[in-house]
C-alpha cells in the first residue's frame, strides 16, 4: 500500500486552480479607473472576451475614458454601462447620462442609455443600474474603440467580456486591481456625502453643549468666591 503525503496534495491542489479558473469570491476581474489629468485616461484590454469590471468617476461635464478593445475576432462583443443605485445617480435623469461611441474599422456608433434595469453583484454586495448594454453574437473585427463621454459628475461601471478567467491580468494603462474594500469606498461615497450634514448638525450642537457647561463652569466659580468672600467679610464684622 502506498502511503501519500498530505502535504504534496495540497500543494498539487494549489498548483492547478490557477489552470483550471476556479475562483471562489469573484465572478469577474474588477478595476479601478484612473482619470490621467494631462492625457487622454486610455485603457488597453488585449482579451475583451474576459470578464471585467471597471469603476470610475466623472467629476464634470465632457470628460472621456477610452477603452481599447482586443482579441474580438469571430468572438461576441458584450458591453455595459452600470450606475450605483445611490443617490444622486439613481435620481439623475437619462439626459445626463454618458454617451458611448463604439468604433471599429473607422466605423464610428454612438449610442444613449435607453434602459434602466436593476442589477445586483453579489460578490461586492452592490445594488446597481444598468443603464446601456450592446450584444453582438460574433464580432467581425479584431479590435473595437469603445469611448465614454460624460454629459454630469457621475458614477459608473463599464462592463465587458464574458468568460470568467482569473489565473491571468489583462488590462493595463489608466487603471489598477480594485479590492473589495475600495469597492465599497466607491459604492458608499453618496451615502458619506449625504451624511455630512447632519454630522455638521451633530458637531455643531455638540459645541453648543460645551460652551453651555463651561458658561454654567465658570458660573459656579464665580459664586463659590463669592460666598467664600461674604463668609471671611462677615467673620470680621463679628
Amino acid at each position: 500500500m502506498v502511503l501519500i503525503n498530505k502535504e504534496k496534495i495540497i500543494y498539487v491542489i494549489i498548483f492547478l486552480l490557477p489552470l483550471f479558473n476556479i475562483h471562489f469570491v469573484s465572478a469577474h476581474q474588477p478595476f479601478e479607473i484612473i482619470p490621467d489629468q494631462i492625457n487622454e485616461t486610455s485603457i488597453d484590454l488585449s482579451d475583451a472576451t474576459v470578464s471585467h469590471a471597471f469603476y470610475g468617476e466623472f467629476s464634470s461635464k465632457n470628460q472621456e475614458v477610452i477603452f481599447n478593445l482586443d482579441n474580438l475576432n469571430g468572438n461576441p462583443l458584450d458591453i455595459s454601462i452600470l450606475i450605483p443605485d445611490k443617490n444622486p445617480e439613481n435620481l439623475s435623469s437619462e439626459d445626463l447620462f454618458p454617451i458611448i461611441h463604439l468604433i471599429a474599422d473607422s466605423t464610428e456608433q454612438s449610442f444613449l442609455p435607453d434602459i434602466r434595469s436593476d442589477f445586483y453583484e453579489p460578490f461586492s454586495r452592490m445594488n446597481l443600474i444598468r443603464i446601456f448594454e450592446y450584444k453582438e453574437d460574433k464580432f467581425v473585427n479584431n479590435n473595437a474603440v469603445v469611448k465614454i463621454v460624460s454629459k454630469s459628475p457621475m458614477r459608473y461601471v463599464f462592463s465587458v467580456g464574458y468568460k470568467e478567467i482569473f489565473s491571468k491580468r489583462y488590462a493595463y494603462g489608466d487603471t489598477n486591481p480594485f479590492d473589495q474594500n475600495s469597492q465599497q469606498i466607491w459604492y458608499k461615497k453618496g451615502d458619506l456625502l449625504s451624511d455630512e450634514p447632519n454630522i455638521t448638525q451633530q458637531n455643531q450642537s455638540g459645541r453648543e453643549i460645551f460652551y453651555v457647561i463651561i458658561f454654567l463652569f465658570i458660573l459656579v466659580i464665580f459664586y463659590g468666591i463669592f460666598l467664600f468672600r461674604y463668609q471671611i467679610f462677615y467673620k470680621k464684622k463679628r
